[in-house]
């Protein structure tokens, strides 16, 4: 049997506060076990993905102290080789909650106020720098999950090395699904201690043109390469 189905049976039991740690302890192992053998055949990596899953449901389930699993799923986003816990929002707001996002938050903002920021002669600098990758991903989630543009240009703005063109339509798509979200009423809750701004509220507003500031940084940024 599956380890992964096997520990999903156990939430059903009396040890069904194990399962986060069980589950953590397999992955674990399991990234491991993939720098020794040959997975060609791409059967590990599955298997990894689902033991994740059975996490997720059992960190819903079994609310884990939400501080401790802010602090390990940081880690296990921005030092994981195999990038499995990549994307940890939206993901795993619930289990988390208010004192665990903003935990998550302090986090990964600490780590991404130490990183410099990148110029346009610093091209594909990014690309050989994983953990700066995986940062700047962490703070577009939590941009994404507070619906605030103005945090989501200023991420982009530190990082100036990537062509304009599709550094500038990436941005752009995200500040229009943002804007979608925000027309059907589908906000997330935000970190404790982050309050937004009446500039993010406006941009947010069905009848302004909320991707505006992108093309203007867009622009920017092609005037000073």
């Amino acid at each position: 049997m599956a380890l992964a189905v096997m520990l999903r049976q156990r939430l059903d039991g009396p040890q069904a506060t194990q399962v986060v740690e069980l589950a953590e302890l397999a992955i674990a192992g399991a990234e491991a076990s993939l720098e020794h053998i040959d997975d060609s055949g791409g059967d590990v990596m599955p298997a990894i993905m689902e033991l994740v899953a059975v996490h997720l449901e059992a960190c819903r389930q079994t609310h884990p102290d939400p501080i401790r699993l802010a602090e390990r799923l940081f880690r296990f986003h921005t030092e994981g080789v195999w990038d499995t816990f990549y994307d940890v929002l939206p993901a795993y707001a619930e289990p988390l909650g208010d004192l665990g996002i903003h935990r998550y938050r302090t986090l990964v903002e600490n780590g991404w106020d130490g990183l410099p920021a990148l110029a346009p002669s610093d091209e594909f600098r990014r690309l050989f720098e994983p953990p700066r990758m995986r940062l700047e991903h962490a703070m577009e989630a939590l941009a994404e999950l507070d619906g605030d543009v103005d945090a989501l240009i200023r991420i982009r703005s530190k990082d100036l090395s990537s062509p304009p063109f599709f550094a500038g339509r990436r941005a752009l798509r995200k500040a229009r699904a943002l804007r979608r979200r925000s027309r059907v009423g589908r906000r997330r809750p935000h970190g404790i201690g982050k309050e937004r701004g009446p500039t993010s509220a406006r941009l947010l507003h069905p009848g302004e043109p909320a991707a505006r500031r992108i093309r203007k940084s867009r622009c920017v940024r092609m005037a000073t390469i």
